[in-house]
């Protein structure tokens, strides 16, 4: 793929035209290339890139990710891509396990369903979410360790999957849209970036809120804006935290004895800050706490830039809810956009220190993601905006089976019977125990046939207690015996 890359600046007076060349694109996007383990960056530091399932937040998860933050010494970044869903591929794996010979309705079935994930594509509210973790290459065991002890799954990516995360990422959606011989133009301006003809524009956290809670960050992906979050973290060795905590402890202990001495009380801020030194240092030295540098960066993505306006409203409003607030780094652009790259590296050099217990309350793997990309679409999550793709078979759960609940008349019974319609069109074969015969019509609408056991006209009771004779049951069990022998 060809990229050329200008750089404009507003207000600014008018050059004229440069002759050289356009950068290539390890100047563009500090990619060297991609092998089929790991990108490499143009500085010849090569990354590992791994996939991380969603996990419902609480308590226990929230301390075991506390506990691989204490065990993690190497610096990681944590990205969360939500965008538009591609289903195109779904639709085509669907219409190639279509068996033969299907009855007109079951075909017409299947052709709706593949017509409601084309249109679900270009939804407004309808949003695909990714969870990945990026570290340095020689890392990445003791990272998907960590993660795994944590109790989250992580899948490493190679080959074609991380060549077309790289793409998404540097170029925005998915990396289908775009061809690969065809150019694509990056210009870069005073606040946004134009990519071909999509608009991307980076925030980065400047002011961090005064405490985080859990859920913070499934608040900000509730916003419905698509975007590319990416968290960095960096580690201090354990005597370097406390050599920085007692000088600043020293520091503000110097600043309140002044104010004192000439009269004053010492400001709330102050106090406050010696309050947390104090804690954080006796947390450090027992071992409870880490310090890691921290950076939070968002790039948000648009086919306008008036919606790209109000998704930085948004985005702005989540976080000044909690008393932080957003950096629209102007003239930073590029170092914003890969900053949320997997790339494990921050370009905008920006930190905030923070402890393991505020890290550990971001979460960065929540809510989950039920959207497996194989099986039959089931519907749409309406707390994460996204699609839920589940096949009970793919041998990735541990429980396949499927509890349906919800208030009468909330529509269990027809969200049943959808989910066996779509799965009888890819070749699943259902059977149905139904008494109340609900089933009867649909059977045979989609080629099956209904089979009532016992008397005819009676059906079959499994209450009904047989009032045979005792002597007769135990003849009936000699008569089994000997055919079994």
């Amino acid at each position: 793929m060809k990229i050329s890359l200008r750089r404009i600046a507003d207000r600014l007076p008018r050059r004229e035209p440069e002759t050289a060349p356009p950068p290539s694109l390890p100047l563009s996007f500090m990619m060297s290339h991609v092998e089929d383990d790991g990108p490499v960056r143009a500085d010849g530091v090569k990354v590992a890139v791994m996939e991380v399932l969603g996990l419902e937040i609480d308590d226990s998860a929230v301390g075991a990710f506390a506990g691989a933050l204490n065990a993690c010494d190497f610096p990681v970044q944590f990205l969360i891509r939500q965008h538009q869903p591609r289903l195109q591929k779904l639709g085509s794996d669907l219409e190639r396990a279509q068996p033969d010979g299907l009855p007109e309705r079951a075909r017409d079935a299947a052709h709706s369903l593949r017509e409601l994930l084309k249109s679900m594509e270009n939804r407004d509210g309808v949003l695909d979410r990714r969870y990945y973790a990026v570290c340095g290459f020689e890392a990445s065991d003791a990272l998907s360790g960590l993660l795994t002890r944590a109790g989250l799954s992580v899948n490493p990516l190679r080959g074609r999957s991380l060549r077309m995360l790289c793409a998404a990422a540097a170029l925005g959606g998915a990396p289908s849209e775009f061809e690969g011989d065809s150019p694509v133009e990056v210009e870069i301006l005073r606040n946004q970036i134009r990519i071909g003809t999509r608009l991307a524009r980076s925030l980065h956290l400047r002011r961090w809120p005064r405490t985080l809670t859990p859920g913070f960050m499934q608040g900000l992906m509730a916003t419905g804006a698509p975007m590319d979050l990416a968290i960095h973290l960096g580690p201090i060795p354990a005597e370097q935290a406390s050599r920085t905590l007692e000088w600043q402890k020293v520091r503000f202990e110097s600043a309140r004895s002044m104010s004192f001495s000439r009269g004053r009380s010492p400001s709330p801020e102050a106090e406050i800050a010696l309050e947390d030194i104090d804690r954080l240092r006796d947390e450090v030295h027992r071992g409870r706490e880490r310090l890691f540098h921290s950076s939070l960066s968002v790039t948000l993505r648009s086919d306008s830039g008036k919606m790209l306006d109000e998704m930085t409203r948004r985005i702005s409003g989540h976080f000044a809810a909690a008393l932080g607030k957003i950096d629209a780094l102007p003239f930073r652009q590029r170092e914003g956009l890969l900053a949320t790259m997997p790339l494990a590296v921050n370009p905008l050099a920006t930190w905030r220190t923070l402890d393991t217990s505020s890290v550990a309350r971001l979460f960065p793997f929540s809510p989950p993601d039920m959207d497996t990309r194989r099986g039959t679409l089931q519907g749409i999550d309406l707390r994460s905006r996204s699609p839920i793709v589940y096949d009970p078979w793919d041998g990735t759960h541990l429980n396949a089976n499927t509890a349906v609940l919800a208030r009468s008349g909330a529509g269990k019974s027809f969200a049943t019977k959808v989910g066996i319609l779509r799965g009888v069109c890819r070749g699943v074969v259902a059977y149905v125990i139904d008494p109340e015969g609900e089933y009867a019509d649909m059977a045979r609408a989609c080629g099956g046939r209904v089979i009532s056991p016992g008397i005819p006209g009676e059906g079959l009771n499994p209450f009904v207690i047989d009032q045979r004779d005792p002597e007769e049951h135990c003849n009936a069990w000699e008569a089994c015996g000997a055919w079994s022998r």
